[in-house]
Formats: structure tokens, sequence, C-alpha cells
């Protein structure tokens, strides 16, 4: 679960949660909720990035978004949780296109913590990809409100983080050059702005 932890706080790096979640109730989730907690306490970096109730709310989010219920089904475990790099790479595959964008939204729609912030503190510590430390807040702003309204976007962000297939969700997302340049033009940013991640 580490990994996800992780992803969710080296954000610039990949990488409000569905209405309807995957099934189960709150008790089946909270042992779900708890190994990623776990994990997150084991992790200096996510911990320099988020508060434990900020962690705990996206920790809730994901949970209820695929649901104890898959998980459970699909044989994955609280222990493999806390413990595996990718543990819902066994359910991404059976998650439909709504529930793969709810993990997205769970991190990006701002209710538990500020995904901005998130990302310039990631760039500008050292703990992530640089290509976003030059840029002023606004403009990274602007570039993940453009990013996350194409829903392409968002399910190649879900697709790293799931660790379903090998999907880059920023090389997607800039591999249309036309629209690479509207969102570059609309947020004011130059592409030697941010360094690699424009290529």
């Amino acid at each position: 679960m580490r990994r996800l932890i992780v992803l969710a706080v080296v954000a610039a790096s990949l990488l409000a949660a569905c209405g309807s979640s995957g099934g189960g109730s709150d008790s089946a989730a909270q042992p779900y909720v708890d190994a990623m907690m776990k994990s997150f306490d084991k992790s200096p970096t996510a911990k320099k990035s988020l508060t434990r109730s900020e962690a705990e709310c996206v920790s809730k989010k994901i949970v209820n978004t695929i649901g104890a219920d898959t998980l459970k089904t699909n044989g994955v475990t609280p222990d493999d949780v806390a413990t595996q790099n990718s543990p819902f790479k066994a359910v991404a595959k059976d998650l439909t296109r709504q529930q793969a964008e709810g993990v997205v939204n769970a991190l990006t729609d701002g209710k538990c913590f500020n995904f901005t912030d998130l990302v310039i503190k990631a760039a500008t510590s050292g703990s992530g990809s640089s290509s976003f430390g030059s840029l002023a807040k606004t403009k990274v702003k602007c570039l993940f409100a453009k990013l996350l309204a194409d829903s392409n976007f968002k399910q190649a962000m879900a697709n790293s983080i799931l660790g379903r297939g090998s999907s880059n969700a920023f090389s997607s997302a800039f591999s249309n050059n036309a629209k690479t340049f509207k969102i570059f033009s609309d947020c004011n940013i130059k592409p030697s702005e941010l360094g690699a991640s424009g290529n």
C-alpha cells in the first residue's frame, strides 16, 4: 500500500470519489483503511507531505470507491494492502471506468487535501519530479485543472495508480501536440518550464 500513498504524495511524478462505491459496509472497509494507515505510518515520504487525518481521509475514499466486497472477492486482504506495492492490481481489471476515475478523484478533488499544494511541495522538496518546481503555483493549478478535465488523462493516471498496464499519464497527456500547446497557452506556460515532462 505504500506505493499508493507515495503516488499520492509524489503526484507530480506519476501521478468527489464516485458517489456509488463498490459495495461493502463501513465495518468491512475499515480493516483496509487501517492497513493503508499502517503503510502510511511506515512511510517517511508520505508523512512529510500529508497529515495523518489527510491520509486517512483519502484512504477511506479509495476503499469506498473500489469497495471492500470487490477487494474480498478478488482475494485482496488487508495484509496485502499494507505490504504490497500494487495491492489493487488484482482488482484493477474489473473496475469500471467510473471506479478508476473515482480513485483519481479521491486524490485530486480537494476534499482531503489540496492537490496543487501537494504537487508543488513534492516538486520543490526534491521528493518528486522537479519538472514543476520552476512553475508558479497558479500555473501548476491551471495545468492540472486542464489535465484533470480530460477523462483520458484521468484514466491514464488511474492506470498508473492501480498498477494496470504501463500507461504514463503525462506522456499520454502531452502526446497530442495541438492539445498540449493549447494547454500551455491557456496557462501561460513555456514548454521549457516543464523540462522532460513536456517532451
